[in-house]
């Protein structure tokens, strides 16, 4: 079995495998949207003569192979340029680097133009990792505005971790059709970013090609090969809801259908999440200021215990630092509207996981 290195680490790849499919597997992350693990690739599939939004057909006016996300781009030692990870089959002795200044930049403008036509004021926004998406603070247009899946969306977690150019604003999306007539998914083309993963789970887990796309107006677009779902053969697995990583496909209220073609698809593999927690001691509280701000509570794991917004951080933690046994690590953040700051990272936090830390279970009647 060929042994490659990624970024110093060895890793032991199987063969005829790519460099995506070994790094993930050994817990390196690499991003990527039009891959999914388990499933074949999407680069180079054929465009078809024509998809559908509804009723509404959409005409392919190029022949061009699906050329992938280019978000995967990586250098390899005694190779020139950066290369797609995903095409890029592992070779014994190979040394291979994701986080190079060339491959973070090329990444950075693919994204960038990748999101032209996708609603990314989430991405931007200073308070994202908390807003309650009921007032904006930075006053984007309400049709430009983070979408249901904000704070778990796949798509917002890798530009977060690669970053857009400097001067991108928000955009509003196009004027495609929101198809709400099937009792068990929807969709939203406007939040449709082009990346094939449900044309090829369609195709290699639930063996059907109910979806397709085409190339118009120099941009990939999906949709179904007939008119609607049924028309196109759809098994109505929801294989295609399990793998979109944005809001573009959401299953209905009504729907708790776990199809064993579902539960065979292998989860996302989000990106590591940012860690900026520290011991909780004397000496890191020297440096917390007397100031408005939210701070987090973390056990030995890192599990968050308690979100709290106090008008004096370094009075409050110091005394956290006797009061609280549990806690291990902290972390805060200075922010003069703390009250406000902290209602919207306890809605974050029960989006997630369903419940209040710890430290703020009392608190569950105000949210009622």
């Amino acid at each position: 079995m060929p042994h490659i290195l990624i970024n110093g680490q060895e890793v032991i790849a199987e063969e005829h495998k790519t460099v995506l499919d070994a790094a993930l597997k050994a817990g390196i992350y690499i991003p990527h949207l039009c891959f999914h693990i388990g499933l074949s690739s999407t680069k180079s599939l054929q465009p078809n003569q024509s998809i559908y939004h509804g009723g509404t057909q959409i005409r392919n006016d190029s022949e061009d192979q699906y050329p992938g996300c280019n978000l995967c781009l990586v250098e390899v030692e005694g190779m020139d340029g950066y290369y797609q990870s995903c095409a890029l089959y592992v070779k014994d002795g190979m040394k291979v680097f994701t986080m190079t200044e060339l491959v973070m930049e090329k990444r950075k403008q693919n994204l960038t133009l990748l999101l032209k036509k996708h609603p990314h004021a989430c991405i931007q926004c200073d308070q994202a990792q908390g807003c309650d998406r009921k007032l904006c603070s930075m006053e984007v247009p309400e049709k430009a505005r983070c979408c249901w899946k904000f704070g778990n969306c796949e798509l917002q977690k890798v530009a977060e971790f690669i970053g857009l150019e400097q001067g991108t604003g928000y955009t509003f999306p196009e004027d495609f059709p929101i198809i709400e007539d099937n009792p068990l998914f929807s969709v939203n083309y406007c939040l449709c970013v082009g990346c094939l993963r449900c044309v090829i789970a369609c195709r290699n887990a639930a063996e059907r090609e109910t979806m397709g796309f085409v190339r118009k107006d120099g941009r990939y677009i999906v949709g179904t090969c007939a008119p609607g779902f049924k028309e196109s053969k759809c098994r109505f697995c929801l294989v295609c809801v399990e793998v979109c990583p944005t809001g573009a496909l959401r299953d209905t209220d009504t729907s708790k259908k776990k199809s064993k073609i579902r539960l065979s698809i292998s989860p996302s593999i989000f990106p590591p999440e940012k860690d900026e927690s520290m011991p909780l001691d004397k000496a890191n509280l020297t440096n917390v200021p007397g100031i408005e701000g939210v701070y987090q509570l973390y056990d030995k794991e890192k599990n968050v215990l308690k979100i709290v917004g106090v008008e004096n951080l370094k009075e409050i933690l110091s005394a956290e630092l006797g009061n609280t046994v549990d806690a291990a690590y902290f972390s805060y953040e200075e922010n003069q509207m703390y009250t406000t700051r902290e209602r919207q990272l306890l809605q974050q936090y029960m989006k997630k996981h369903g419940d209040f830390p710890p430290g703020n279970r009392e608190m569950d009647e105000l949210f009622s």
